[in-house]
């Protein structure tokens, strides 16, 4: 049993170290970097970073709009609401992306 252990740590080490590693089931990929002998470590990357900072955008603005003060006239609620269906947009387009 530890002879499997060892071997199999061995494997995924040199699958590591030559790079044959490309990503896995939590998006980690090998990046070059100067910290370590092999110059690899393993970093988790979103798969599509720039609709996720706009839905965390969305999520604080959404934050705020419901806890403003005033009415402002009908206008906040109404923010309120395109910034919710901007999320849910967002929300499609991750279920869209066939990658």
């Amino acid at each position: 049993m530890k002879n499997r252990l060892i071997a199999t740590i061995g494997i995924g080490t040199a699958l590591l170290g030559t790079g044959a590693l490309v990503t896995n089931a939590y998006g980690l990929q090998p990046q070059p970097t100067s910290g370590n002998k092999r110059g690899i470590r393993m970093e988790r990357r979103e798969k599509h970073p720039e609709i996720m900072r706009a839905m965390r955008n969305l999520e604080q603005a959404k934050r705020n709009l419901q806890n403003g003060a005033h009415d402002f006239g009908g206008h906040r609620a109404k923010a309120l609401e395109h910034t919710e269906q901007a999320l849910q947009e967002c929300r499609e387009a991750l279920k869209f992306d066939k990658r």
